[in-house]
């Protein structure tokens, strides 16, 4: 009964860690736009949310471009260089 709920357990928690990892379709919508924004050059970006911050700090690094962030009252500044 043990190696049971072992199993059990480890498949949730494995079942999750990997739904925590798939970013939802709404921030791959948004990965899009911004991806556009720092391809046609310097750009500045607002969100509140700190994951998407770090959404923009990958594609920025992906791009060859440098970023700068500075926390705001709603959120989060990131600019593009």
């Amino acid at each position: 009964m043990k190696t049971l709920q072992a199993i059990i357990l480890g498949t949730l928690v494995a079942g999750s860690a990997l739904a925590a990892e798939k970013p939802s379709e709404a921030d791959q919508k948004w990965s899009a736009a911004v991806e556009k924004m720092i391809a046609a050059g310097p750009t500045t970006v607002s969100t509140p949310s700190e994951k998407r911050v770090q959404i923009v700090k990958d594609l920025a690094q992906k791009a060859g471009r440098k970023t700068e962030v500075a926390k705001v009252e709603k959120g989060f500044r990131v600019k593009v260089l």
